[in-house]
Formats: structure tokens, sequence, C-alpha cells
């Protein structure tokens, strides 16, 4: 069982890190795709019933979205300042 658990928490960092990552490509749109990638993960999330690691990718998904998201948002008051 612990195997399980360790593999799950392996699963949601690498997405976490490979959405980070394909998050930071786009320069200009970054804020329109991330309110787009949440929007649609809520939408997943609630229509369907999903195992246990479909879950954890999704999760991740959406930390690393909102992670981008709060970069964006404190490179922008930096340029403000």
């Amino acid at each position: 069982m612990d195997g399980l658990k360790y593999s799950n928490l392996v699963i949601g960092l690498i997405t976490l890190i490979l959405t980070y990552y394909i998050l930071g490509l786009f320069k200009k749109k970054k804020v329109i795709i991330s309110f787009a990638i949440i929007l649609i993960l809520i939408s997943i999330t609630i229509l369907l019933e999903l195992n246990e690691i479909v879950q954890i990718i999704i999760g991740s998904i959406f930390g690393a979205t909102l992670i981008t998201l709060f970069d964006d948002v404190t490179q922008n008051n930096n340029r403000v300042n």
C-alpha cells in the first residue's frame, strides 16, 4: 500500500512540474489560458467521478495553474512598483 501512495505522489509531482513548465511557455496569454484550464478542470471534476490517479493528475494541473497565475500577478506588481 505504501508503494501506491508514493507512486501517486511521484505522478502528482511530475504532472505539476510539467504543467508549470508548459504554462511558462505561453508568455502573453498566460492568464487567459490559466483561467480556461481552471474552468475545464472544475467542470471535469463536477461532471465525472474519476479514479484516484486521475484526481491526483487533475489536482496537480490545478495547483500548477494557480502557481502560474500567482507568479504572473506578482511579476506584474513588481513591474508597476
